[in-house]
């Protein structure tokens, strides 16, 4: 069975550690402000909560004889008691980045051998801004989709960034820094959109209306 919602690094902390050092947190305010003031201040509080990549990857990778369909319902039920969790901590914004398209980035795309789009992975929750850039790169100033700035051997994604990998010239014209993860310019797109942007790639409101709301 999984750690749902968690990475499989150790040295990462998982959701539900978090949660845990949050509690941690709480219990501090209350010690300093009062509980009332404590209360106020986490109810106008924005919680942003990017969960789930990770776990998709080791199910893939680990080619989990779990079908599809259980493993995302024990991922949703894990999600759910999470955020449930927060609530009655005294959380009451809360801002959920959905999974992006896991699938496209170059580890994926090397491992399902066409150096395309994993399609089987990102048709579960695809982070529509991220496949609109993809699909179209260049009105947001990048040029290469596919491979990694920093990494080994094809696609940049046959070893990790280190101190022997081969580097890009100019990081800002890829989306991907290495094998799995976005460069700082990708990075600075998504949280920007993510603020301010649009129903299209925000609904209902962005973060900054959930941040200002009452």
């Amino acid at each position: 069975m999984y750690s749902y919602l968690s990475l499989s690094k150790q040295n990462v902390l998982n959701l539900p550690q978090q949660i845990n050092q949050f509690v941690t947190v709480r219990e501090n305010l209350i010690a300093s402000l009062g509980h009332e003031s404590t209360k106020a201040l986490l109810a106008k509080s924005l919680f942003c909560i990017s969960t789930g990549s990770n776990d998709i990857f080791v199910y893939f990778k680990t080619r989990s004889t779990l079908p599809k369909e259980e493993f995302i319902n024990h991922l949703m039920e894990a999600y759910e008691n999470h955020i449930k969790t927060l609530y009655s901590l005294g959380a009451r914004k809360f801002g959920i980045i959905s999974v992006p398209p896991v699938g496209c980035c170059p580890a994926n795309r090397l491992l399902n051998g066409t150096r395309a789009t994993r399609d089987e992975i990102c048709a579960w929750d695809t982070y529509k801004m991220t496949i609109d850039v993809i699909d179209n790169p260049h009105p947001f100033n990048f040029k290469n989709v596919d491979t990694a700035c920093c990494g080994h051997g094809a696609l940049k994604a046959e070893g990790i960034c280190n101190a022997t990998a081969s580097l890009c010239s100019d990081r800002r014209q890829y989306i991907f820094w290495d094998l799995f993860h976005p460069t700082d310019a990708a990075a600075r797109l998504a949280a920007n959109t993510l603020y301010g942007g649009p129903t299209l790639y925000v609904s209902p409101i962005n973060f900054a209306q959930l941040a200002a709301e009452k």
